[in-house]
């Protein structure tokens, strides 16, 4: 049985702001059922074909979310944030925290920019994990029902063996418009490709050790920024 027990996967988490280590970790994502979805009955009368009232199940026992939220971790927002657009593609952005808060840069390829706002949100994390398991990086979207048409999380996969950064992903419509993230609301989704559990550690390091993390992997080519390492046998 010890032979065939599942291993956990750890992710080690880095900050070097002592805020966000204490009151906005990166938490797993069972802990990050939305309110809405906490709220709702188990069951719901519904009418039957011939008249007659039967009991449903309502999302709150749907196994996709629950098994969605069961599996992976989660990021919050680190602060405040509002970001205002405009309809010839510029955006202002304003964080409330009063220290220094990861850049907003546009980003993306002109097929993108020439439709949406296309900005990367820096994140303050840095993280780390030995094995090289994949994530899926996605929107926690039952926990952003409230601005979905309005703004959207460009998906990815990646691994935090072969670099250690951590970025959002945005897009929004070319509109005169403003949208607000709320210190604490869910932002992001890494959901491992394995059956494994996954854990998180969240660690308080200096700033000096924190871009060390950053220069672990040395980056040689203009293009290939991300290389994967090649896959060793495990028996060595």
């Amino acid at each position: 049985m010890f032979l065939f027990k599942k291993q956990t996967i750890t992710v080690d988490a880095f900050t070097y702001h002592p805020g966000i280590h204490q009151y906005y970790p990166i938490t797993e994502a069972r802990h990050n059922f939305p309110d809405w979805w906490k709220s709702l009955p188990k069951t719901a009368i519904a009418r039957a074909k011939n008249g007659m009232q039967v009991p449903i199940g309502t999302a709150r026992t749907c196994p996709g979310i629950l098994t969605h939220y069961i599996t992976g971790l989660v990021v919050p927002m680190w602060s405040d944030l509002i970001i205002q657009t405009t309809r010839d593609g510029g955006f202002l952005h304003e964080y409330s925290a009063n220290t220094f808060m990861p850049q907003i840069v546009p980003h993306g390829e002109p097929a993108i920019t020439n439709l949406f706002v296309a900005l990367k949100v820096s994140t303050p994390w840095m993280l780390k994990e030995k094995t090289g398991v994949d994530f899926y990086l996605n929107t926690p979207y039952y926990n952003s029902l409230h601005k979905i048409n309005r703004v959207s999380t460009t998906p990815g996969i990646l691994n935090f063996r072969d670099q250690n950064t951590l970025n959002l992903s945005i897009l929004m419509d070319k509109v005169d418009n403003t949208i607000m993230f709320n210190a604490g609301e869910p932002v992001i989704h890494l959901i491992p490709l394995s059956d494994k559990k996954v854990k998180v550690k969240c660690h308080l390091v200096s700033r000096e050790e924190y871009d060390n993390i950053y220069l672990t992997h040395y980056r040689s080519s203009f293009i290939n920024t991300y290389v994967k390492q090649k896959k060793r046998c495990p028996f060595h």
